[in-house]
């Protein structure tokens, strides 16, 4: 094994993983483009990316440990990401390539859609001429959006423990004297 300082760039393979939404003929200029540049490069989609991943691992579940994908195998793989959920499914050749046996369409219901019902819940509470000016007024919109995201990844379904969000002051002093002019 080489250290970082005698590496070159022929040392590296790269694999970039672009998203299955992305219009084949987006995905037909990244490839050549790479191509072009880079003749040690494999540009693949998320899903297949995400099988190299896992291929030669074996996966414990519920105490339970299942082996590597093998020849003849198939699996579904679903990918939740910010803008779109996708499912697809592959079968594992016998060269371990893989074949895909249904693609993924891209659902728009990804976890930046969630945020967006979330927040949407703020133009109703504070009026949506409020939630504009505080967006454009106070960094503290962002970091109520960060700490939704957070409680997001650290959400557990099967507790019945509150998240509680703190909300500025600056937002309800806003309300409260939009509120009061229309009183």
């Amino acid at each position: 094994m080489k250290d970082a300082q005698t590496l070159s760039a022929d040392d590296i393979f790269w694999v970039i993983a672009i998203p299955f939404t992305w219009g084949h003929q987006y995905r037909d200029f990244i490839r050549k483009a790479a191509e072009e540049s880079y003749h040690n490069m494999v540009i693949v989609l998320e899903s297949e990316a995400a099988f190299m991943y896992v291929r030669n691992k074996p996966v414990c579940f519920k105490q339970e440990k299942i082996e590597p994908f093998k020849a003849g195998q198939f699996y579904m793989l679903v990918d939740i990401g910010a803008g779109t959920s996708d499912i697809c499914t592959h079968k594992v050749l016998p060269d371990g390539n893989l074949i895909e046996i249904c693609s993924s369409l891209g659902i728009n219901e990804g976890g930046e859609r969630i945020n967006t019902k979330f927040f949407n819940i703020f133009n109703e509470l504070f009026t949506k001429k409020v939630m504009d000016t505080f967006r454009l007024e106070s960094i503290r919109l962002y970091k109520l959006e960060k700490e939704f995201e957070d409680h997001k990844h650290t959400f557990k379904s099967d507790t019945d423990k509150d998240f509680v969000l703190l909300l500025d002051e600056t937002l309800l002093t806003m309300y409260t004297k939009k509120h009061a002019k229309n009183c």
